[in-house]
């Protein structure tokens, strides 16, 4: 009867996944079809490098709002200003675009690239998890370390 449940709560559900598989871990594959079969849950595929790009053009005024926030919500954060910045930028990127196209999960690869190249994911992980931030309420949306997709189901 849980089980039957999970999957009524699936149904319609859309995963999008950012940056494809991390560091060849299994949990990273799915067979697409057996989710869209058996939990009737759409799988898509973004660009990572489509999501860095949105964060760097995300408004400073945000950003400058966010950071405030964090301070007031959260504390001293141990992190230079720039690797602060990039950490919100990349959260309101990846936000905005769950919320833009409707993804009610999603998996973010992160290393190697993502922190090399900009930033880790970590910050948006778990405000995605909670669902609520600087800009208020938006629901949790389930987002999952390393595109770790079983761990996200």
């Amino acid at each position: 009867m849980v089980a039957s449940a999970a999957v009524q709560r699936l149904k319609g559900k859309t995963l999008a996944r950012f940056g494809g598989r991390s560091l060849s871990m299994y949990t990273g594959m799915i067979d697409e079809h057996q989710w869209r079969k058996d939990f009737h849950v759409e799988v898509e595929d973004v660009e990572q490098l489509e999501l860095v790009e949105k964060a760097k053009k995300v408004d400073p005024g945000r950003v400058a709002n966010f950071k405030k926030w964090m301070g007031e919500t959260f504390g001293p954060y141990e992190a230079g200003d720039d690797i602060q910045e990039k950490q919100i930028r990349l959260h309101l990127a990846l936000k905005d675009k769950c919320l833009k196209f409707g993804y009610d999960m999603v998996g973010l690869k992160c290393l190697t690239e993502l922190p090399k190249n900009y930033v880790s994911g970590c910050l948006t992980h778990a405000l995605l998890n909670d669902g609520n931030d600087a800009e208020g309420d938006f629901g949790p949306i389930v987002c999952a370390c390393e595109n770790d997709n079983n761990g996200l189901l």
